[in-house]
């Protein structure tokens, strides 16, 4: 069995630790399934073949600049351009080369995170919508995981999310928000599903987090998003904030931490000045390219002030009170997951705001009662990821059609 895996990728930890989870349940319940996902910059070679992944063949990316535009707005020409792909192609590379077509894999898994909504172009639908197209042309299963999706104001993205829907088997929004923007859009579809982000129940390999010890850092996590895709809601006020949530972490006597948690150049620069402005003797920087050693070193942290998803989503799942500054409304919908609504500081607040709930989360007693109410919940997200597992799992069985 063949399984094509979309929306993968290593350059964002998040996204990578999504790959590296839903590799694992799928070899976990099928050890001899071959598993592919599309080659491009962000699913480099070597770290594909350290997970054992196979690269789908042919492939948008293999066009480049005005040609893929091309190819990808005209169904004759993209016809043509795979038809010449598949005729040049060895008949042993698969074996050679690592390659798999996509015509003969049994299921397509889109696992983008946040990819099809009005924030990002509409030729990313398209390509899913195009992808799962010719994946229920063969009857063969398409499941898009629990992400965010929309909101879908522009006419374009939102007709391609449709015809993406046509040949879907089923659609897991991951917060209510998102579901409500999908019934907009499809009614009250039986294929949609409501499902927590499945890295809440990834599990961390070797010894666990000892939660007996006292925590004696605090991490921040900075997301250089949050000067592009949310600069107009944030302008130029992000950095400054962020730095006053370190300056209040500081003077609590706990070592605050910066945590690179992707590999955005642009992550790397406010992290970096934060430690150069401070000293590294007063602050810290964290950065490790293993997915599962950022998700350890964030569950081991008194609280975290954080602005990439992933990060928070790594911090909540193991327990720990996070402090979210975003740019979509997945932020949002994830601290009410958890039960923590409030733990959230939008550009409206004013500044003191997030300096309130430093302290909060800083006070043993409130720190020690929110790790209650965000443990209680994770559990309970748990449970629902491990229903969808079970569900879609059986949906890519090899017997089924």
């Amino acid at each position: 069995m063949i399984v094509e895996i979309r929306g993968a990728g290593f350059h964002n930890k998040g996204a990578e630790l999504m790959l590296r989870t839903t590799v694992s349940r799928l070899t976990g319940k099928y050890p001899d399934a071959q598993i592919a996902v599309e080659p491009a910059p962000g699913t480099p070679f070597h770290q594909r073949a350290k997970l054992g992944l196979k690269a789908t063949y042919p492939c948008y990316t293999q066009f480049g600049g005005r040609l893929r535009s091309l190819v990808i707005r005209s169904k004759a020409l993209e016809t043509l351009a795979f038809a010449l792909t598949r005729a040049t192609r060895p008949s042993d590379a698969g074996e050679t080369l690592g390659l798999v077509d996509r015509e003969d894999s049994h299921g397509l898994i889109d696992i983008a995170g946040y990819a099809y909504g009005d924030k990002f172009p509409a030729v990313r639908t398209r390509i899913a919508a195009e992808a799962a197209a010719s994946y229920g042309r063969r009857g063969r299963p398409v499941v898009f995981m629990p992400q965010m999706f929309g909101p879908f104001e522009d006419p374009s993205g939102a007709y391609w999310l449709r015809k993406a829907a046509e040949h879907a088997t089923l659609i897991y929004a991951r917060e209510p928000r998102s579901l409500e923007m999908l019934r907009s859009l499809l009614g009250e579809d039986p294929r949609l599903r409501l499902c927590p982000d499945i890295t809440i129940a990834s599990l961390l390999p070797g010894e666990p987090i000892d939660d007996t010890a006292t925590p004696d850092y605090a991490c921040v996590v900075p997301n250089e998003r949050m000067q592009d895709s949310g600069k107009a809601e944030w302008g130029d006020t992000y950095v400054t904030r962020l730095r006053g949530a370190i300056e209040r972490i500081e003077a609590s006597g706990i070592r605050p931490v910066l945590v690179i948690h992707t590999n955005d150049s642009g992550d790397r620069k406010i992290a970096e000045q934060q430690v150069a402005d401070f000293g590294s003797h007063r602050v810290g920087l964290f950065d490790d390219t293993d997915p599962y050693e950022l998700k350890r070193f964030l569950g081991g942290a008194a609280l975290v002030v954080g602005s990439r998803f992933h990060s928070l989503v790594a911090s909540l799942s193991l327990g720990v009170p996070a402090v979210a500054l975003g740019w979509a409304h997945k932020y949002e919908m994830l601290a009410e997951d958890f039960g923590v609504p409030d733990l959230q500081h939008r550009v409206a607040d004013d500044p003191s705001h997030l300096l309130s709930l430093v302290d909060r989360l800083l006070d043993a007693d409130e720190n020690a009662r929110l790790r209650q109410t965000i443990s209680e919940r994770a559990s309970a997200s748990r449970e629902t990821i491990e229903a969808m597992w079970d569900e879609v799992l059986g949906l890519l069985a090899p017997t089924s059609s």
